[in-house]
């Protein structure tokens, strides 16, 4: 493992210069495409910080006009674009290059993109079955995120997610989790009553530094104990050895990544057979799972022998290291196994 060479403050300049390339990739060549440009961040609270579009953020704004607020680590929102779910893929290189990448992404679904490692490889996969009735979403006063059941009122997740904005520490309440969401249906759901993050995770600085991107974890404390009804997942407790060990082994080029992905509201996505790339000291890894906004704390893992499943890290961020190119980010288990332990004992007396 070694130091990520793409630093934080480069991450937010190739964030700029990606928003850069993609109006100048939606040049004037029609009058359709120079409409998308202009829009993109018109409304007069764009770029403020926050999010204002309707249905993900604050809705002062009309949709696609503040695009760059309401994107979810340097890539715009899923399905922003004017010209999002018409039936036709708008994105550049597999599309009409109406929208930028990852904004029309119900349409473009099972095509090769940048956006993705690849193809968008994501599938709907049945979320009142094990494993996949673990998976739920976080549902906060101003959003969604994913999460997953590591216990029997225990949910892991991403710390990020428990925050209004990227560069805010103004909190979120997570306010319930349902587990195994599938449109109307769901398995089961149950109150928060507790948030408990990394005491080194500060949201500000998160968005400022990569510093600490291996503290981007969390954990809900449920009020009552759904994890004996949707079922739980265990978290690999073989610490940054273990992680290295497999890796080297070739033990981590088929993982599994779900989650509720912004693009399908509440339908349960997967990538399953994605490959982890390349591990990191400070507890992260990159890894090719695709994933979007709305993923955020959504589980990475593995199938045992034993017929079980472990997670092996959360999904954090998209790091853009190009116009052409986005690594995805998790934060591994070594990071917060020791706390996992320590409120399995604490909420299971």
């Amino acid at each position: 493992m070694g130091a990520r060479s793409t630093a934080w403050g480069a991450r937010m300049l190739m964030a700029g210069a990606l928003a850069i390339a993609w109006l100048t990739a939606l040049a004037p060549e029609s009058a359709r495409a120079q409409d998308v440009a202009l829009d993109a961040n018109t409304c007069e609270y764009a770029i403020d910080g926050e999010c204002d579009e309707p249905g993900i953020g604050t809705g002062v704004c009309a949709a696609g006009t503040d695009s760059w607020d309401c994107r979810r680590r340097g890539v715009l929102s899923a399905d922003a674009c004017h010209f999002a779910n018409d039936g036709e893929c708008d994105e550049p290189s597999i599309g009409t290059a109406l929208c930028p990448r990852r904004t029309d992404t119900t349409d473009c679904r099972g095509r090769w993109s940048p956006a993705f490692s690849g193809r968008d490889d994501r599938v709907f996969v049945p979320s009142a079955e094990r494993p996949w009735s673990s998976i739920g979403r976080l549902e906060t006063e101003s959003g969604h995120c994913s999460g997953v059941l590591v216990g029997p009122r225990l949910v892991l997740t991403a710390a990020h997610c428990f925050f209004r904005a990227e560069d805010s520490n103004e909190r979120d309440p997570v306010l319930v989790f349902v587990a195994g969401k599938d449109g109307p249906n769901e398995v089961a759901r149950s109150r928060v009553v507790r948030e408990v993050l990394s005491e080194r995770f500060d949201n500000r600085e998160h968005a400022e530094t990569s510093g600490i991107d291996g503290e981007d974890w969390g954990f809900l404390v449920l009020e009552d104990p759904i994890g004996d009804i949707a079922g739980t997942m265990r978290i690999d407790g073989s610490g940054a050895q273990g992680l290295t060990t497999r890796f080297a082994q070739g033990l981590l080029s088929a993982v599994t990544q779900a989650g509720y992905s912004a693009d399908n509201g509440s339908k349960l996505t997967a990538h399953e057979g994605c490959a982890v790339t390349e591990l990191f000291d400070d507890g992260t890894f990159f890894h090719e799972c695709d994933a979007i906004d709305g993923d955020s704390g959504s589980p990475i893992f593995t199938r045992d022998p034993d017929g079980g499943f472990t997670i092996i890290g959360i999904m954090s961020a998209t790091y853009p290291e190009s116009d052409e190119d986005e690594r995805e980010m998790a934060v591994a288990a070594e990071k917060f196994f020791d706390t996992w332990r320590a409120l399995m004992k604490e909420t299971t007396r």
